[in-house]
Formats: structure tokens, C-alpha cells, sequence
């Protein structure tokens, strides 16, 4: 097979551990498997340089200094590489056919393009042996190093083998797959042997992150990708599987939705009331889909068929509450939600979708942005237009 192999910063952190690194290759090679490696640097030497530069120090400059963990990471690799009998050279930024790259318009945005004609020459540098790749780095069209978001070395490991068409990606990492919880929070958490692109991603934008919300973007459906802890012995057999690939949803709620809005008092009252509004629909059995609070009034989205019950129970909790003056509704209102599989796309998103609305005089009540996905809401008989518009 065609492998990209991964080891993060734990799992280089040591002799011992690079020892056991340099053993899963010389493994893979022996096996007969063409492998590219990226390495991360080594423990915490990204942090440890991050902490030696001066606030004000340039965008360059830091790129420069932090991607010395990475150069000296893949050095020290393929050392031991070499020791143990693995033919294998290492590749950075400056050098002739360095293969990843940014767009001048996009400090960490990919350019695609250029990047796949310098992974396609990749195998002709290298010949037989075995690359070992800097994560987390590239060069922009000027030369300069630059640095991929957080987590970046995950990007390099997909990056390259969507590009190879790899025929599998394993991210070695200091967590043993992924799990039912997080290990540090919770006891007798276990491991989840597969899980799709969108589950994982939308664990990420709750800060549960194993892989890089960025790497996922690379994922394709027929390149396989797992997260193997470091201590495992066959990487190819043991972690959590993730499958499926980042695509483009637009979902246009066949339910309607009615939107109920408290009004709060001339004075502005700084006591928060949506926690309460929530909670008294909540407690009359009534589902709110989404909230949202200004200075001036808080909204809820509940079912349209429970807009009646939920206007009956608002209404008491207004009498009872100095802090708001009245409740008015909106009735039949559709809820778009549209996920956008590429990286950090809800800002694009959110653009695209607020100015082909605004464009066509359809107006948007409330929006939920996530990371890559957004809900908006509007009226009822405008829902069909979206999917035009987009």
C-alpha cells in the first residue's frame, strides 16, 4: 500500500519513543509498503520556541524560529532511520522541490495547485527511500517558511495523501483512538473503532479536537485515515477508523418553526433571561431549536405546532419578571441549515448566503454560525429561494 504516516510531537518526545517510531517504518518498508512520513517536532518544542520570542516579533519571524522544531524533528528521524538500515532523506521548506504551499493572498490557505505538481514530484526526488516530510510547514510564493493553522502537522499528513492518493493516513498520537470520553474527565471511557468526517468535525468545534478541524477538509472518500496511539504495535490494524469525506449540505427544514420574543424593559435590564426562558419552555415539554439574546429582546425557535403552549407559558414568565415587558411571535418560519465541508468555510459561508439573500430582498431573522456550518432563519415562503441562490 501507499501509506502516509504521521507521528506527533509525544510521539517523538523521547529516544525511546523515536526508537519505537523508527521500528513502525523500518516495519512498513519491510513489509513492502511505499511510505511517506511527516513528523512533527518533538514534545514541546513548539511551545518552548513560541515562548522565547518577543510579542512583537513578525509573522516571518516566528514562522521562521518555530519551524526549527520541525527541522530538527525530521533530522533526528531520519537518523534513526538510516541507523536502522531504511533508506530515507528528509524534506523542508527551501528546498528545489518542496512540495506544500500557501496562497500570497492567504497566509495559511493552500495552494492546491501549486502544492499537487510538487507532491507529483515528490517520488521522482526521493526514488526509493523513504521521505521524511516537516509537518505543519510551508513555503509561500516569495519563499518565505510559513506555518499552518494549530494542528497543522494533520494537515500535511491528508494534504499529502489526498494528493498521492494514498491509500491510507495514519495519525500516531499520544491518544489511544478515539474515545466515548475525554480519558482526563472521565473514568472507564472507551475506544470508538469508526467514526465519520462530520461526527469528528463537530466534536472538534466543541474543543473535543483529535484531528485538526483543517486536516478533515483533505480527507477523501477513498483514502483511508485512522488515529493510532503510539504504543500500538501495528499501526495499520489498531485505533479508531474515520470515514467519509467533507462535502457541501444545504438543508432546508421540511417542519416549520415560529419564533417567540421577550421584550425586556425600557431600562435595559442587565439580568440575563434567556437561561429562564429556555428553562420554562423546557419544563412545559416544549423544545427550543435555537436561542438568541441582544440588549433589547431574547428569541426563541420552538416547533410550529407548539407555538400556542409556548406563548401561554412566555406570557406567565413576563408577568412574573421585572426585567421584560411583552411577547410577540412569528409564525412559520424556515430554518436553513447549510455545513460547509471546507476548512474555516463558515465565514465564506456566511457571506455567500447573507448576500444572495439580502441581494433578492429575503430577509434573514437570526443566524447561528458555527465552524463550518450555519442555521439561518427566515420567512416560511421564502425557504425554496435559498436553495436557487446557493
Amino acid at each position: 500500500m501507499k501509506l502516509v504516516v504521521k507521528f506527533g510531537g509525544t510521539s517523538l518526545a523521547n529516544r525511546r519513543r523515536i526508537d519505537r517510531a523508527t521500528k513502525t517504518v523500518a516495519g512498513l518498508v519491510e513489509a513492502g509498503h511505499e511510505v511517506v512520513v511527516v513528523a512533527s517536532a518533538m514534545g514541546n518544542t513548539t511551545d518552548e520556541l513560541l515562548n522565547g520570542l518577543p510579542p512583537d516579533s513578525s509573522n516571518l519571524d516566528r514562522a521562521e524560529v518555530v519551524s526549527m522544531g520541525e527541522r530538527t524533528s525530521v533530522r533526528m528521524l531520519k537518523s534513526h532511520l538510516t541507523a536502522a538500515g531504511v533508506d530515507a532523506t528528509f524534506v523542508e521548506p527551501g528546498d528545489d522541490d518542496w512540495p506544500i504551499f500557501v496562497r500570497p493572498d492567504d497566509g495559511d490557505g493552500i495552494d492546491i495547485e501549486r502544492t499537487k505538481r510538487g507532491v507529483e514530484r515528490l517520488p521522482e526526488r526521493v526514488g526509493g527511500c523513504v521521505p521524511v516530510v516537516t509537518g505543519f510547514l510551508a513555503e509561500d510564493d516569495e519563499g518565505n517558511v510559513r506555518t499552518l493553522n494549530r494542528g497543522g502537522s494533520d494537515t500535511t499528513a491528508t494534504l499529502l495523501g489526498n494528493v498521492m492518493n494514498a491509500d491510507k493516513v495514519v495519525l500516531v498520537t499520544d491518544v489511544r483512538g478515539i474515545r466515548t470520553g475525554d480519558p482526563k474527565a472521565v473514568d472507564g471511557t472507551k475506544r470508538i473503532d469508526e467514526i465519520s468526517v462530520g461526527e469528528l468535525r463537530d466534536l472538534a468545534t466543541c474543543s473535543a479536537e483529535v484531528v485538526a478541524p483543517a486536516a478533515l477538509e483533505y480527507k477523501t472518500e477513498t483514502t483511508e485515515l485512522s488515529v493510532v496511539h503510539y504504543e500500538h504495535d501495528d499501526v495499520l490494524a489498531d485505533g479508531t477508523d474515520i470515514y467519509g469525506e467533507f462535502e457541501t449540505v444545504l438543508n432546508v427544514r421540511d417542519v416549520p418553526f415560529a419564533g417567540i420574543t421577550v421584550s425586556r424593559t425600557v431600562s435595559r435590564s442587565r439580568s440575563r433571561v434567556d437561561g429562564p426562558l429556555v428553562e420554562t419552555l423546557s419544563t412545559a415539554g416544549i423544545a427550543v431549536k435555537n436561542a438568541f439574546a441582544d440588549m433589547d429582546s431574547v428569541t426563541c425557535y420552538v416547533r410550529r405546532d407548539d407555538l400556542h403552549d409556548a406563548v401561554e407559558s412566555v406570557h406567565r414568565l413576563v408577568t412574573e419578571h421585572d426585567g421584560l415587558s411583552s411577547v410577540s411571535t412569528r409564525e412559520t418560519v424556515a430554518a436553513v441549515h447549510v455545513v460547509d465541508g471546507e476548512r474555516g468555510a463558515a465565514f465564506d459561508t456566511v457571506r455567500r448566503v447573507a448576500t444572495s439573500l439580502l441581494d433578492s430582498s429575503i430577509e434573514i431573522f437570526d443566524a447561528e454560525i458555527g465552524t463550518t456550518s450555519m442555521t439561518v432563519y427566515l420567512d416560511w415562503d421564502d425557504r425554496h429561494h435559498v436553495e436557487d441562490l446557493l
